[in-house]
């Protein structure tokens, strides 16, 4: 398990529950702006080109998203040691919902993320915000009390009485 390193700043920033859900929301878009793994191979060929030098646009070019920066890099390595502290589960929920709702302007898509799911779609959206609720709670914890960051989420529940 990686240590979430916080600082009292970042802390009350993470206070705010918004704040919590849209940095996981953010972060999988960040994560969709990060090179690819297997890198695909480049091969060198003659590029087609219009015959008439007005034609600007005539290809179906995709656009690309640009790259990360740094700040939201950092943001998203914070997103993932912050994941650690969630059961499986819930960690799973939490990503899967931020992954749906990455570059939409609507949200997570609930009902797809049901499909899946196998349960009713109001049933998901409150799992995740109990998932985003609990975190809330165990960064709160240890913000208050000042529990090292190497103890476990199981540990932290039992000292809050849950």
């Amino acid at each position: 398990m990686v240590d979430p390193v916080l600082s009292r700043e970042r802390v009350e920033q993470l206070r705010d529950i918004g704040v919590l859900t849209s940095m996981f929301f953010d972060a999988a878009e960040t994560e969709r702006r990060l090179p690819a793994v297997v890198r695909k191979q480049t091969r060198a060929a003659w590029p087609d080109y219009p015959d008439e030098p007005d034609a600007y646009g005539w290809t179906d070019e995709e656009v690309r998203l640009g790259p990360a920066s740094a700040k939201a890099i950092e943001d998203y390595n914070l997103a993932i040691n912050l994941t650690f502290l969630m059961g499986e589960q819930d960690r799973k929920l939490v990503w899967n919902v931020a992954h749906s709702a990455a570059f939409r302007t609507r949200g997570a898509q609930w009902r797809s993320l049901s499909r899946k799911m196998g349960v009713a779609a109001p049933t998901v959206r409150r799992r995740f915000e109990y998932a985003i609720l609990h975190l809330w709670q165990l960064i709160g914890h240890m913000a208050t009390t000042g529990v090292p960051n190497s103890a476990k989420s199981d540990n932290l529940l039992i000292r809050c009485g849950s």
